[in-house]
């Protein structure tokens, strides 16, 4: 069996309890917010598949350019435009079926 280390006296945990607050806040708005607007679109005949897949799609592509942003100073730019080409290669195949 494992023994779990007890906490270092050197290392003091910094804990903001409000930004936890407003993260789980956050989220549970967003996650009420996508059960709406997917109900409103499945009323429109695009199917569920369809929808997850669009889905997914955009959460990659905002996931891109989130890292995008936060790695820009520390690649160079044809990292940059290799990978926008990548997704953008994706995203037009995802969209065009």
């Amino acid at each position: 069996m494992r023994e779990i280390a007890p906490p270092r006296a050197d290392v003091s945990p910094d804990r903001r309890p409000r930004l936890g607050y407003a993260m789980t806040l956050t989220a549970a708005t967003l996650f009420a917010a996508n059960g709406a607007v997917s109900k409103v679109i499945l009323d429109t005949g695009i199917s569920s598949l369809r929808l997850s897949e669009l889905r997914a799609t955009c959460g990659a592509a905002g996931l891109a350019v989130g890292l995008w942003v936060w790695l820009n100073e520390r690649l160079d730019a044809a990292q940059l435009v290799g990978g926008l080409i990548v997704l953008a290669g994706i995203f037009l195949a995802e969209t065009s079926r």
